[in-house]
């Protein structure tokens, strides 16, 4: 397994439980960026999740999201392998309702 991360928003400490695991490697890049890599499969995670940080960087935000997906899906094309495009509770505006439950 392989956890890509440019670390805008993260920290490896994050990691600490599975870093030193020999099934899982760690890459500092942007997904915005070339990605020279064989994958089986990706799940798509790459995006500041927080308006604190989105709002810190709108035009990284949108190039994360847009540039981004667009690398990802060149790879799963290319490399004719699933991906999984996950999103944020943020795309449903201020919830009424916090933490919100999965049938909020």
């Amino acid at each position: 397994m392989v956890g890509l991360d440019n670390l805008y928003t993260g920290n490896l400490r994050n990691l600490d439980r599975i870093v030193n695991t020999p099934k899982f490697t760690f890459v500092e890049q942007d997904v915005t960026k070339k990605i020279d890599r064989d994958y089986e499969g990706i799940f798509d995670l790459a995006c500041p999740a927080s308006p604190v940080h989105y709002q810190q960087n709108p035009i990284e935000t949108v190039c994360t999201n847009v540039l981004g997906s667009i690398n990802l899906l060149e790879i799963a094309h290319a490399q004719k392998i699933p991906i999984l495009q996950a999103s944020t509770s943020e795309v449903f505006g201020d919830p009424m309702a916090s933490p919100q439950a999965e049938t909020y």
